[in-house]
């Protein structure tokens, strides 16, 4: 069950993944609903789905999500009814959960295309490196918090992300997602998430190809230095992995040099990475 004070977000879901995507996660990002299978066509049952909170926690949810940016409204007729998500929690550590964005119902109407989440790095390439007798090996890492959450949802996808709970616009007032415009609507209206969230079945490829473009872009990752399970063991002395959220940079040095560690190739690539992120 959540219990809606040992969720964090932090920030404002500001990040715009599109520049970074491929044309096909474009589409799928920023057209999610075009994207998707007609229901009438799905031969499979519709999972059953709940948000796992009690009232008082749920709203508590809401408020939370709302003051951050991340909770959307939308009207019934922009709803896929039957295919809402639910929301739980699952352990993170001793203080926090992580929220899970049930999506199963919508995800049945996706095809996942699974291109780029395979450049994600694998610990069993490392199995093929060798290094010689005069050659220390560094690793260097960090991740994006809250990696999911800092991306922004466009209209369609704050439809798509519409949840199994509806108010009536009095209920709202005062939310950040609330419009005047919402006082018309005699039908019920859906709350949402507006943000990318882990449930999604595209999370992880979208967030994995933003990850790798962000990075080649700036000119950061080259083609003949990424560590990718679906690739051999890159020949270049400096090596980038990326696994969705994180980023891990391996570089070949003399022994005994990378005691001299913050002016080490792979150290300022990161920090150079960082002020990418921050960008």
């Amino acid at each position: 069950s959540i219990e809606a004070s040992r969720l964090e977000f932090r920030g404002e879901p500001v990040f715009d993944p599109t520049p970074f995507l491929d044309p096909l996660g474009q589409k799928i990002f920023n057209h999610p609903l075009q994207m998707a299978m007609d229901p009438r066509e799905l031969s499979e049952s519709v999972p059953p789905v709940r948000v796992f909170a009690s009232e008082t926690e749920k709203w508590a949810l809401l408020r939370k999500l709302d003051k951050t940016g991340r909770l959307g409204v939308v009207r019934s007729s922009e709803v896929l009814h039957g295919f809402q998500a639910g929301l739980f929690s699952v352990l993170k550590d001793g203080l926090r959960d992580r929220l899970i964005f049930d999506s199963r119902p919508f995800n049945c109407l996706e095809s996942v295309p699974r291109r780029w989440v395979r450049s994600m790095a694998n610990a069993c390439n490392l199995c093929d490196m060798h290094l010689g007798k005069d050659e220390d090996f560094v690793v260097s890492g960090t991740d994006l918090r809250e990696f999911y959450y800092s991306f922004k949802a466009p209209p369609e996808r704050v439809m798509r992300n519409a949840l199994l709970i509806s108010v009536r616009p009095w209920e709202i007032r005062g939310f950040r997602c609330y419009h005047v415009g919402l006082e018309e609507e005699t039908k019920p209206l859906f709350l949402s998430l507006s943000t990318l969230a882990m449930g999604d079945s595209q999370a992880v490829e979208l967030a994995q190809t933003a990850h790798v473009g962000l990075l080649f872009q700036s000119g950061l990752l080259l083609p003949d230095s990424l560590v990718s399970m679906g690739m051999p063991i890159p020949r270049s002395p400096v090596m980038l992995g990326v696994i969705i959220d994180d980023l891990i940079v391996f570089e070949k040095v003399a022994r005994g040099s990378a005691m001299d560690f913050f002016k080490l190739s792979s150290c300022v690539l990161l920090e150079r990475a960082v002020e990418e992120y921050t960008e």
